[in-house]
C-alpha cells in the first residue's frame, strides 16, 4: 500500500536515472509483485479460493523476476515515515 505515493515517486526517480544511463533503447518491464499479486486482507483475512490459485500459479513463476541474469531487481527495504510498522499476519 502507498496511499501518498512515496513509494511510486522513488521508483519513477531510479527509473529516470537508470533509463539515463544510455540504456532507454533496451525493453523495460516493471513488475511490482505486492500489486501484481493477490494479497491477504489488512486485518489478515485469507485470499478468495479463486484468487489463492492465482497466487499460486504466480508463485511458480516470480522467481524468474529475481533470480534471471539479465534482470535488475530494485527492492524498497522500509517503508515511508509516519505508516504503519507492519500489517498483522
Amino acid at each position: 500500500p502507498d496511499p501518498k505515493g512515496i513509494n511510486l515517486r522513488l521508483l519513477a526517480r531510479a527509473l529516470r536515472t537508470l533509463t539515463g544511463l544510455g540504456s532507454s533503447c533496451l525493453p523495460w518491464a516493471v513488475f511490482i509483485d505486492f500489486l501484481s499479486c493477490p494479497q491477504k486482507g489488512p486485518n489478515g483475512e485469507d485470499r478468495s479460493e479463486a484468487e489463492a490459485e492465482l497466487f499460486k500459479r504466480a508463485l511458480a513463476d516470480m522467481m524468474a523476476w529475481y533470480a534471471h541474469p539479465k534482470l535488475l531487481t530494485l527492492k524498497l527495504t522500509q517503508l515511508p515515515p509516519n505508516y504503519p510498522a507492519g500489517f498483522a499476519f
